[in-house]
């Protein structure tokens, strides 16, 4: 039960809750992150270990997902009638 309470006080008084919460719970369950942990990706059947290509297929997605965004904008702003019509 001090323990209960120790942790309830801790986690309370943190500026980030969800961090400290986190940290908490990985200390009482022992198990630490794996830095080592290989990143593997299946984009469209293709496996994708490396991590610039990681980086550049997140880069590339995210970018076509604002570009596409901005085009669809701009087609929904052309095709509206004009307020003062």
């Amino acid at each position: 039960m001090a323990k209960k309470l120790h942790y309830n006080e801790f986690i309370s008084q943190s500026v980030n809750k969800t961090k400290t919460a986190q940290s908490v719970i990985k200390s009482l369950t022992n198990k630490q992150a794996n830095k080592n942990e290989e990143l593997m990706l299946n984009i469209e059947g293709k496996l994708i270990k490396n991590t610039q290509s990681t980086e550049d297929t997140f880069n590339s997605y995210f970018s076509n997902v604002v570009t596409e965004s901005v085009i669809k904008v701009i087609k929904q702003d052309n095709n509206e009638p004009s307020q003062n019509s």
